[in-house]
């Protein structure tokens, strides 16, 4: 065992903070490529993915050390943390410091038993946690190469409920607050960027993104990150901001006055003149995730076009489609030498509401119209196509899916003196989520006034100004435009990876794209998914009820029912409630044999025992008590038909008679452990959807509850 004196001599390094460490320090949410798939163990397989690139550092496996060397690791740990680093950490961030001093640390370890799994592994997330996020760079270096750090467990001890002496659950619990951040899933917003702009540069009128208040202490002012016409990614050199001037800051336009930020949620409209960068991103020195060659990623234009929507909140599956002409090419600042290159380009979007739920980002299909790229195309009938995972997602304009729209941050208001591309001064409300800025304009005579913006801007994926708006379905005003263009002439070098649309990674979801009825199966263009419909059997959710008419999404009377928008959790149905309810009786009385037999709805009465345990999992236990008194009246009238349990059931109203809330109360103290078992089984088939096994773990509960004297065993 190495000496702590020689840790020791490892503490100057603490003192040698740069740049980067503050910046890690101040991004609150991890990028994309420190994300998980909605898991603990997806979370760290990929951040331990991350800790191995790191030159000059040891790791092995948690489970490969003891308690005790965690601990003398941790001890060496603590005193190197940088006071710079571990001041930036607020109180609500997983990555705050906890202990003060060795002290208190170590009084805390006295606390949980040195032989139980999750205590080492508790320590091994918070030795990590602390070598990543509270040494500088100098220090970990320094570090790495005398010690060996652990690597993250996979395995998640996390449970709903902890028993008040379950001290190791707890421990583990409050070493994986950092997780959090890292686990992924639809409530991660913020990929990293450049880093924070300098004040009073033009990268600030560029890009001043909704979260740098946050993360860099950086406000934007109402004429910063409105980006403008560019052409390449250096800023200083290929970027020309328009002229603004500003009107008021949000202090000065009062909210009442403002004209709110809106899209509409289905409409047609003209892109008058705009800039956009081919592979669009929010950090241009990130590798681009589209399957294009670097220089095509940095391919810039001048654009024009048009741009068609359709995202009605109760449809299923959400289309995008934009037609883009591309002149005056420039290949990161460098203009092409041929001033009559241009590129006619289509991007068709499709997410559906399956998709959004599983943080899948839906697909995206490029068309290249113009027959100039890639060279070798030129003879061919369809223009080149290519289907990709989308790199965002799909804009939610209505709010009914995410916060979009309606939690856009006010910049304040501008005018633009002239506006690209209309040659006109126009006073606008200045908009931003995330790296997205949207511009309302402030004149009531305008024809879209209040409906829609007159500019979209980012400052590495595109910016446009809009006009002519056709406020309806595209499907109704140009019949087919989300399919028209895409190939339908088989391309033999496609066999592999499409057919019809090039399918460069391989990936499922675009593995056929095709518009039309053919031998090999109906059309997969626009997508159709399960939830794609009226009828209930067309919703994932809705799958287990069975009204005459079949119908749910919406019902017969025009509402559409909750069910409609669960793809992963349905609802459950008759069969369900009686298979819950006849397993509640089974947990909860002694004798029920036969009873498959009787004919049971359960509806009411399983929605009162979910009641219960709500009750129980907050130690509510006279709440308990109470909600299972009603939920026994449902269950008489229930089996009055039912002879095999009729005596069972009597015999539970009489225990319910015989205990006194006081009672029960003793009753939980006493079970307490067979309870929080039983809670915990129960959330496991509340997971898995195992209704038998809800129920029968609620009965289990009950019976613990009721016990008297041996009355009702």
């Amino acid at each position: 065992m190495r000496s702590l004196l020689t840790w020791s001599l490892l503490s100057s390094a603490a003192a040698d903070l740069d740049a980067d460490d503050l910046k890690r320090a101040r991004t609150k949410k991890p990028r994309s490529g420190f994300l998980g798939a909605g898991t603990l163990a997806s979370a760290n397989a990929k951040l331990n993915r991350h800790l191995y690139a790191m030159d000059g550092v040891n790791f092995k496996e948690c489970d490969e050390f003891t308690v005790g060397e965690l601990r003398d690791l941790l001890k060496v740990l603590h005193p190197l943390a940088s006071t710079e680093l571990k001041d930036v950490y607020s109180g609500h961030d997983g990555r705050q410091a906890v202990y003060e001093t060795p002290a208190e640390m170590e009084n805390h370890w006295s606390q949980v038993p040195e032989n139980d799994e999750r205590v080492r592994d508790g320590h091994c997330h918070e030795a990590v946690m602390w070598f990543v996020h509270h040494l500088t760079k100098a220090a970990q270096q320094s570090v790495g190469h005398k010690a060996i750090i652990p690597k993250l467990p996979t395995k998640d001890h996390r449970v709903p409920l902890h028993d008040e002496e379950d001290h190791a659950g707890k421990f583990y619990d409050s070493k994986v607050t950092c997780q959090e951040c890292h686990i992924g899933g639809l409530g991660v917003p913020f990929p990293d960027d450049l880093g924070p702009p300098e004040e009073g540069s033009k990268d600030k009128s560029r890009r001043c993104f909704a979260n740098y208040e946050e993360d860099y202490g950086i406000k934007c002012g109402p004429c910063d990150g409105i980006a403008g016409i560019y052409w390449g990614d250096d800023t200083d050199k290929y970027y020309t901001p328009p002229n603004c001037v500003e009107v008021g800051k949000p202090e000065d336009i009062p909210e009442e006055e403002r004209v709110p930020a809106a899209l509409p949620n289905m409409f047609s409209v003209e892109i008058v003149g705009g800039s956009d960068r081919w592979g669009r991103t929010t950090n241009p020195e990130d590798p681009d995730i589209t399957p294009f060659t670097p220089r095509q990623e940095k391919m810039y234009g001048q654009i024009k076009g048009r741009w068609h929507l359709r995202a009605d909140p109760d449809d299923d599956l959400w289309l995008l489609r934009h037609d883009t002409y591309y002149g005056n090419i420039s290949w990161n600042g460098e203009w092409d030498p041929n001033p009559n290159l241009f590129y006619n380009l289509t991007q068709f979007h499709a997410q559906s509401r399956l998709q959004q739920s599983k943080n899948n980002t839906g697909q995206m299909v490029s068309l290249n119209r113009s027959r100039t790229w890639p060279i070798g195309q030129d003879d061919s009938p369809d223009p080149m196509c290519v289907c990709v995972a989308d790199p965002v997602g799909f804009p939610d304009v209505t709010s009914t899916r995410a916060t979009g729209v309606s939690d856009m941050k006010y910049y304040g208001r501008i005018k633009l003196a002239p506006i690209e591309y209309l040659g006109r001064t126009v006073e606008l409300d200045h908009y931003a989520n995330w790296f997205f800025q949207l511009f309302m304009e402030v004149n009531t005579s305008a024809p879209n006034y209040g409906k829609s913006p007159i500019r979209l801007t980012s400052a590495y994926s595109g910016t446009a100004v809009y006009r002519n708006w056709i406020f309806a379905d595209p499907n109704v005003t140009r019949p087919g435009i989300f399919s028209a263009d895409i190939p339908t002439t088989p391309d033999e070098k496609l066999a592999d990876s499409g057919k019809y649309c090039l399918n460069p990674t391989l990936w499922e979801d675009c593995s056929l794209v095709k518009t039309f009825d053919d031998e090999e199966g109906p059309a997969t263009w626009p997508p159709q998914s399960s939830g794609h419909g009226d009828k209930c059997a067309d919703h994932p959710g809705c799958a287990n009820l069975a009204p005459h008419d079949g119908l749910c999404c919406p019902a017969g009377d025009g509402t559409r029912m909750t069910c409609c928008d669960h793809p992963e959790r349905p609802v459950p149905g008759p069969a369900q409630h009686k298979q819950e309810l006849e397993a509640t009786l089974k947990g909860l009385l002694a004798d029920t044999d036969g009873i498959e037999t009787c004919e049971l709805d359960g509806m009411n009465a399983t929605y009162l025992f979910a009641t219960v345990v709500a009750d129980l999992k907050e130690g509510r236990v006279v709440d308990a008590f109470n909600d299972l008194s009603i939920a026994a009246g449902k269950i008489q009238p229930l089996v009055t038909d039912c002879k095999v349990v009729q005596a069972e059931v009597q015999k539970l109203q009489s225990a319910l008679k015989e205990i006194t809330p006081a009672q029960a109360k003793a009753n939980y103290k006493n079970h307490r452990t067979d309870i929080l078992v039983a809670l915990a089984e129960w959330s496991k088939a509340d997971d898995a959807q195992d209704y038998s096994g809800m129920g029968l773990n609620i009965g289990v509960m009950m019976r613990k509850i009721l016990e008297k004297d041996g009355l009702f065993v």
